[in-house]
């Protein structure tokens, strides 16, 4: 994938992206339940595409449709999976005093991807709890 910055769609509220808790209910969404099933820009992560990185709330959540959406040609659907999965990811930045929610953060402005997807421990993590 290109690390080319894509724009985000006009007048688009990003705030509240990443913002839950470890007791909000996470689902799993594929592309296959999305208009991005049959767009030429989609990849196979769920979250990004060739247009953006990443996709628009709304687009993730079916509240909408895509403003980047080409038609693809349609490939066959595979025969749905029986199989369940239980997703145990928290970003390590839920709960730190840092997190500004979305991507931004007090000590970084913009959430590296390593420390979002716990590849790497953030230096600059503490807990909200914790006295300065």
């Amino acid at each position: 994938m290109d690390q080319t910055k894509y724009p985000l769609p006009p007048e688009e509220p990003r705030a509240r992206e990443f913002v839950y808790t470890e007791h909000d209910p996470v689902r799993v969404i594929g592309n296959d339940r999305l208009q991005c099933a049959g767009c030429i820009h989609a990849l196979s992560q769920t979250g990004v595409c060739k247009k953006y990185r990443p996709k628009p709330d709304y687009v993730l959540l079916n509240r909408g449709p895509c403003p980047g959406f080409e038609a693809a040609q349609p490939e066959p659907l595979s025969a749905p999976s029986e199989e369940r999965c239980t997703v145990t990811h928290t970003p390590q930045c839920v709960g730190c005093i840092h997190n500004l929610g979305g991507f931004d953060c007090a000590m970084f402005v913009r959430k590296p991807e390593e420390l979002l997807m716990n590849q790497k421990d953030c230096p600059a993590r503490r807990p909200a709890d914790r006295e300065p």
